[in-house]
């Protein structure tokens, strides 16, 4: 049945911090500790142009203002 699939498990927040981050250049390893308010920044920005790219492809991608 459709009502038996198993969803994903949503991921806790300190896990979508520490993704986000990587994409500020946080590298993770076993001594670094938690992320910097930078790297979060930074990866926030990424996650930002990501989403604006997805959109503006979802919206048909070419609005004229390209060459």
């Amino acid at each position: 049945m459709l009502t038996d699939v198993k969803q994903p498990a949503k991921p806790k927040l300190n896990e979508v911090l520490r993704l986000i981050a990587c994409l500020g250049g946080f590298l993770g390893r076993k001594g670094d500790g938690e992320p910097g308010a930078k790297a979060i920044w930074l990866g926030l920005k990424e996650v930002h142009v990501a989403a604006k790219t997805l959109h503006a492809l979802r919206a048909g991608g070419n609005d004229g203002s390209c060459v």
